[in-house]
């Protein structure tokens, strides 16, 4: 706890907003691009967000997604 009292507030509030911007802006793309013109739910592109972007599942940022470390994420049928 002792190391984030060092920062304010405000800079907590900017990192969040920036992860919810970044949900919102992969979302779109996603429904735009990736799968555009396909009956791809909102809730399965929602899943797959939530989860490539869930820190506690990979536990680095700079990790990188390999199709075979992720062969068996099945959020869209």
């Amino acid at each position: 706890m002792m190391l984030i009292q060092k920062y304010s507030i405000e800079l907590l509030e900017l990192c969040e907003d920036s992860e919810r911007l970044s949900k919102i802006l992969v979302t779109d793309w996603l429904e735009k691009y990736m799968f555009g013109g396909e009956s791809t739910k909102k809730d399965d592109i929602e899943k797959t967000v939530e989860y490539f972007s869930n820190y506690t599942e990979h536990l680095l940022h700079s990790r990188p997604l390999t199709l075979s470390n992720y062969q068996n994420l099945r959020v869209m049928d």
